[in-house]
């Protein structure tokens, strides 16, 4: 590259990938799982590269969305970075530590890739899930395309974890039509990040 960063290759990957690449960039310790679709090839994607030793983590594997937060936000605390990724339903079933971690000023990152609210049974977009949440000072950014995905959860983690600000995060982007479809996706060399 003519600026000579250290550049990492184009894949084809959906929105969902885009997100466990980020987090496996980023280096996170503790994963967060509880499977919802579409979120769920996140934990998914990140438990494979942790089984094919591209990644250094712990899958916390709990009852539901409302621990998974919770053992976030210990281990966030505790000073290790971690990731969940959930919508919809589950979103709001952690709705008391969602609030809790803003209010105490837990740096933690939740991908949401957005799925209507029920009922009735819904497998569409709607970005809903995270706009209930549009004064519960998280941070929202809302992503178009897997690119933006990787981009912004990297940019994220720098962003909440300066000492100035503190907040949690949520990454967003549409169920489906973002997470589930493949896209050409430059991800940056480990030493960029």
């Amino acid at each position: 590259m003519a600026d000579g960063r250290a550049r990492g290759p184009v894949k084809v990957i959906t929105g969902n990938e885009a997100a466990a690449e980020a987090c496996k960039l980023a280096r996170v310790k503790i994963v967060g799982f509880f499977p919802i679709g579409p979120s769920d090839e996140v934990g998914e994607t990140l438990v494979q590269m942790m089984r094919r030793g591209e990644l250094d983590a712990r899958v916390v594997d709990l009852q539901n969305e409302r621990s998974v937060v919770n053992a976030q936000i210990v281990a966030t605390q505790a000073g290790v970075r971690s990731c969940f990724s959930t919508n919809s339903e589950g979103l709001v079933f952690a709705y008391q530590p969602l609030f809790w971690a803003a209010y105490a000023r837990v740096p933690i990152l939740v991908h949401v890739a957005h799925r209507a609210m029920e009922p009735p049974t819904m497998i569409v977009t709607d970005d809903h899930d995270t706009i209930i949440f549009r004064d519960a000072h998280w941070i929202q950014y809302f992503c178009e395309n897997p690119q933006e995905v990787l981009d912004t959860t990297l940019q994220a983690y720098r962003v909440i974890e300066d000492h100035d600000v503190l907040l949690p995060v949520f990454v967003t982007y549409a169920g489906w039509e973002v997470s589930h479809s493949s896209f050409p996706v430059e991800v940056p060399a480990q030493e960029e990040v």
